[in-house]
């Protein structure tokens, strides 16, 4: 598999009641969601948006349950063929999230 998509990766699901025919832990393929924009997209644009990406799943949550996973340290991520929008970088680097 990571000779075909080095992005994709292995974790485990723990049994929940939100997850059916899962009773043990069990490792699963894991590949990360990413939000793509053009490089026509302004910065001030992108910035807000995970801005306010970021902030809106702080209140409110997120739904479905398994969204819970989101690990604000690890959202701006490198992805081996996707560069980051330099709007994003901005708001990761403030936000101590970009190394």
């Amino acid at each position: 598999m990571k000779a075909v998509r080095p992005e994709y990766y292995f974790s485990t699901v723990n049994p929940g009641a939100h997850i059916a025919g899962v009773d043990k832990p069990s490792p699963v393929q894991t590949i990360d969601v990413v939000v793509g924009v053009g490089a026509h997209v302004s910065d001030e644009f992108v910035y807000e948006f995970v801005k306010r990406s970021t902030a809106a799943r702080k209140r409110h949550g997120c739904r479905p349950s398994e969204l819970n996973a989101f690990q604000e340290k690890s959202s701006g991520k490198a992805q081996p063929n996707l560069p980051h929008h330099p709007g994003a970088i901005k708001f990761y680097k403030e936000t101590g999230i970009w190394n």
